[in-house]
């Protein structure tokens, strides 16, 4: 299945937006393959297509890795199983940093999220979006107060440094399900937490 899977995405597809048409296994003059869509217009249907197929290879190879993530702890779960979709979905720019797992929060060493993305302004760094993760195998289930308390201290921070309406972000991980938060303030010392999506 996952070679019939693998074989389809990168021999098989035919897109065609904003001018762009690209057939992988056809490699005639008038027909452009991906590496020449990517260095002369990097349009968008070829950036998703790089993306989906390298999200798949990637879990094609840690899926032959030979073991087992329903068992994994928390650290091979997260390298194995999560972080081919986070660093496709929130990839990493001048914009927007990856800090390494299990990294304390900018400001205090005692909050430590298991994936932490920030960002700079006048060169401090703020953090801005936090993920939390619990393998298939855990039992616990307090990460939502943990979330919750890592993103009013980052929020915290972005308004003493006077930001303006800051917004902060939270994904909540359990097993192979995730929920979408963002935290605002809304009066003194009023923090609201929404989920966004589940």
């Amino acid at each position: 299945m996952y070679l019939m899977l693998l074989n389809c995405i990168t021999n098989t597809s035919l897109f065609e937006e904003q001018g762009c048409w690209l057939k992988l296994a056809n490699k005639t003059p008038g027909n452009r393959t991906i590496d020449n869509c990517l260095t002369r217009n990097s349009c968008d249907s070829c950036l998703r297509f790089v993306s989906q197929r390298n999200i798949i290879i990637t879990i094609i190879k840690n899926h032959e890795a030979c073991f087992d993530l329903n068992t994994a702890d928390e650290s091979i779960f997260i390298d194995f199983a999560l972080s081919p979709f986070v660093n496709a979905v929130f990839p990493v720019s001048h914009m927007l940093q990856k800090s390494g797992h299990f990294t304390a929060l900018e400001g205090d060493t005692n909050l430590r999220p298991d994936i932490k993305f920030h960002t700079s302004i006048d060169r401090k760094k703020f953090d801005c979006l936090l993920i939390e993760v619990k393998c298939p195998k855990s039992t616990s289930d307090d990460d939502l107060f943990k979330l919750s308390i890592e993103m009013q201290y980052a929020l915290n921070r972005l308004i003493g440094y006077g930001g303006s309406n800051p917004v902060v972000y939270g994904v909540l991980v359990y097993g192979y399900a995730c929920s979408i938060y963002k935290m605002t303030l809304v009066g003194p010392k009023v923090y609201v937490m929404m989920k966004m999506k589940a």
